[in-house]
């Protein structure tokens, strides 16, 4: 692979990543760990992500499959999910049904999440999970709808294909996974970006 400049721009981007993405529940004293430790903060980092040799890289885990494996799945397939470059603030969500239609199949479903861009995976989900939790009040308006996540095909223990999605159980967001063989439909929705 030939390895191009940075440019100040594209450094600037990247950086500003950086507070975005830092866990909003870490505790206090694991905070103050890393600011008295910087240099091991550093070494966390680099290690996570700098270009690594063939050897280092073989032992890279999918972020997919360490999610999944917290909810007691094996990802099956994720090769197709369209990463997303924006916060769930910004999720326009669109129905997953035609005119007339009252549920469709979770191959359906998948199919018509690439058509209409709205192909996010567990990754995604877990990310805007954790946004619409620490800002509930602007997602009040998506309560009783679900947001499906067919961009990551997962398997269970028991051999069936599952697809996540986010709900709103009451009190929070949280994921269910819902068999691909079964009936979609009321109120699914697809996060989509436009």
């Amino acid at each position: 692979m030939e390895k191009k400049m940075r440019s100040i721009d594209d450094f600037a981007e990247f950086a500003s990543l950086g507070p975005r993405l830092l866990p909003r529940n870490m505790d206090a004293a694991t905070m103050q760990n890393w600011i008295l430790n910087p240099s091991d903060l550093t070494d966390v980092l680099r290690e996570a992500l700098m270009p690594m040799s063939k050897k280092q890289s073989d032992k890279l885990v999918n972020p997919s499959d360490t999610l999944a494996a917290k909810y007691g799945f094996k990802v099956e397939k994720d090769d197709d999910v369209q990463p997303s470059q924006f916060e769930a603030k910004n999720i326009k969500l669109k129905t997953f049904l035609e005119d007339g239609e009252g549920q469709i199949t979770g191959e359906e479903v998948r199919k018509r999440a690439l058509a209409k861009k709205g192909n996010f995976g567990l990754v995604d989900g877990e990310r805007w999970k954790n946004e619409m939790n620490n800002s509930k009040d602007k997602f009040k308006k998506w309560q009783g709808k679900y947001i499906v996540l067919p961009g990551t095909l997962l398997r269970d223990s028991n051999d069936h294909l599952r697809v996540a999605f986010l709900y709103w159980d009451g009190g929070s967001w949280e994921f269910d996974f819902y068999w691909l063989g079964g009936g979609w439909g009321g109120d699914g929705q697809f996060a989509c970006g436009e």
